[in-house]
């Protein structure tokens, strides 16, 4: 079942067997009691924010993805050294609890990672397991979806931030 606003209440009582829940959702059900966590998501798939852009613009115009990237990164460290801030703001704009907010913002690594070899694996296998779930209906190849250009380029999980 995807995750809605009555997930939980749908958990609660019996309608449904299990819930994907993350963020503010995870944080609210957590803080209620009553609930335990299976497996949590990292160990079944990577749990990363993706940004996609159409490849003419990614390939054309890189100068563009690279102002966007340093704008997203000046955002995650704002966000990062403003918990409590950034909290407020999500909650007013998506609803929830500040609090709920807050635990779900200070568990995530502000940061922003160029492509990698490593992260292109993480986001096959997830590609694969939603094609083989029905999630999505037909397979995809991860790597042919990034542009190749300097600014989005695969690097060696070595050499990755």
């Amino acid at each position: 079942v995807r995750s809605t606003g009555e997930s939980e209440q749908l958990l609660r009582t019996g309608a449904i067997a299990a819930w994907v829940a993350q963020g503010p959702q995870l944080a609210a059900a957590r803080r209620t009691g009553g609930l335990r966590t299976l497996i949590p998501t990292g160990d079944v798939i990577s749990d990363r924010s993706v940004f996609f852009t159409r490849r003419e613009l990614a390939e054309q115009r890189p100068e563009i993805v690279e102002a966007l990237t340093r704008a997203l990164q000046r955002a995650d460290d704002w966000a990062a050294a403003h918990p409590r801030e950034a909290a407020r703001l999500a909650a007013a704009d998506l609803g929830g609890e500040v609090d709920d907010w807050e635990s779900a913002l200070t568990a995530l690594p502000w940061r922003i990672e160029p492509v990698s070899e490593e992260f292109l694996a993480e986001q096959q296998e997830a590609a694969d397991i939603f094609h083989r779930t029905g999630f999505i209906e037909h397979p995809v190849t991860v790597a042919n979806a990034v542009a190749r250009t300097s600014a989005t380029a695969p690097v060696p999980a070595s050499k990755a931030v």
